[in-house]
């Protein structure tokens, strides 16, 4: 009786040239996993946000990634629904240090919406964060509360991550793999190679630690040595240098660990770099205008030209968009001009001697490149005051787990995600995609698992504690 109905509308579709009836059995079985297996759709969720693609860049020109934003928006509602209904809420663990500093994130946000320049952009942006927020990190909490579904979400994602790598690598390979082909191989899935690094350097550390999991299957372990092998690949063509950064970075920090350096040797040599740079900030500023190198196919000359403050296009545009970002600052530094305007007031605060050939006042070529100076300027002085310390919260606990609990598995994951999220940290200063699905969901799904095991980890030696006692 179902079959010949859905026959029925499918030919009725068919006639009408109303193609999107065809999806009603997906759109039924998608209602009825968010009502009753929200865990479940958000694993989906999770495997189809690198395949998503974004509207903005077809001919029907919305700013809307399908299927994933829309996906999002219903479960956030379906989630905050159920709670207002049965209201059962884990008051510890949203007591938690990170789950209050994500709270105080949010409210600022809105509090920034409601004094901004431009209201109804500010909010749609503060709506989409909300959304990424409560289901990457509300949601992703209650389903990590079983430590294999971690694991599951990271799989899932890496698994339609590869996916794109492969047919990225395929027209890349097409193109002569050359580094001008490396910006535009990997649509429509992706706007840039900037966005598509970032969330490769987000994967590779997870993907890395699954080797290392205590007593796994050979094919376990081979699968996770092929997706390592796919992503580095990725992430050498991609020419991203920002991501290369962050994953040598990573790489570093992960040397912190194993040879057990003290926490306070390593803000040491972190302030001593800071300081070191002010002392010597003319010295430093007057090599990296010496340098010629610029973007190219040529790796070495491509690693050289991130100092290229001179003649690299790509740099001083950057520098352009930061300098407009500390202007707009200065003019309103408590509450800022709103989240999500930065692209459309920046235009005026461009000095003519900063522009490039890149450079338009049409807010139609990206934001400030920066995870920190665009709150700055969207948010004011507590806009990138609060995320910084969340993320230095985050990576303290990630910290705490990794060398206090008792289960491998769990150090692996504490530690290799605490890595993933370094890279995009660094990342931060060069880009900022947290606007955007395919950074977000990985990114505060880390922070939501590492949030489940700091928690937990913390229960299990206070009950460990009271029993010995």
């Amino acid at each position: 009786m179902l079959t010949a109905l859905y026959m029925l509308i499918a030919v009725g579709s068919l006639v009408t040239e109303f193609y999107w009836l065809l999806l009603l059995p997906a759109a039924i079985l998608i209602a009825y996993s968010a009502l009753y297996h929200l865990d479940k759709l958000y694993l989906f969720v999770a495997f189809c946000t690198p395949l998503a693609i974004n509207l903005s860049k077809t001919d029907l020109g919305i700013g809307v990634s399908l299927p994933t934003e829309p996906l999002l928006f219903s479960m956030m509602l379906i989630y905050l629904l159920s709670k207002m209904i049965d209201g059962r809420i884990d008051k510890e663990l949203m007591f938690h240090p990170i789950s209050i500093l994500i709270v105080i994130h949010l409210s600022w946000m809105l509090i920034a919406s409601f004094t901004s320049s431009m209201f109804v952009v500010s909010i749609k942006h503060f709506i989409a964060r909300l959304w990424f927020i409560v289901i990457g990190f509300f949601l992703a909490t209650k389903i990590f509360k079983k430590e294999s579904r971690i694991r599951n979400f990271i799989w899932l994602y890496s698994i339609g991550m590869a996916i794109t790598i492969i047919y990225t690598i395929t027209r890349h390979s097409i193109n002569g793999f050359t580094q001008m082909s490396a910006h535009w191989v990997m649509t429509p899935f992706y706007n840039d190679h900037t966005e598509y690094g970032a969330v490769l350097g987000l994967m590779l550390p997870p993907v890395i630690g699954f080797m290392f999991m205590h007593q796994k299957s050979f094919m376990y372990r081979f699968f996770a040595i092929l997706l390592t092998v796919l992503i580095l690949t990725g992430i050498i063509l991609s020419y991203t240098r920002a991501t290369w950064l962050g994953v040598a970075f990573a790489a570093g920090a992960s040397l912190a660990y194993v040879f057990r350096v003290r926490t306070w040797m390593v803000i040491a040599i972190l302030a001593s770099m800071v300081v070191g740079y002010f002392i010597f900030e003319s010295t430093v500023l007057y090599k990296f205008s010496k340098t010629k190198e610029y973007s190219q196919n040529d790796y070495s000359n491509h690693v050289k030209s991130i100092t290229n403050i001179k003649t690299d296009a790509s740099n001083v545009e950057r520098l352009n968009r930061w300098s407009c970002a500390w202007r707009m600052f200065l003019d309103k530094p408590v509450f800022g001009w709103g989240p999500g305007t930065y692209q459309f007031n920046y235009s005026v605060y461009q000095l003519n001697e900063e522009k490039t050939y890149i450079s338009t006042n049409l807010g139609d070529k990206g934001n400030a490149h920066s995870e920190y100076l665009g709150p700055l300027s969207e948010q004011g002085i507590l806009g990138p005051v609060i995320f910084i310390t969340l993320c230095i919260t985050v990576l303290y606990r990630a910290s705490r787990v990794f060398l206090e609990s008792p289960s491998r598995d769990q150090r692996i994951l504490a530690l290799t995600m605490q890595l993933g999220l370094v890279t995009y940290l660094i990342h931060g200063f060069l880009n900022n995609f947290l606007d955007k699905d395919k950074a977000s969901i990985p990114f505060w799904g880390y922070i939501a698992a590492i949030t489940i095991m700091d928690y937990y980890h913390r229960k299990h030696f206070k009950s460990l504690s009271e029993r010995t006692q």
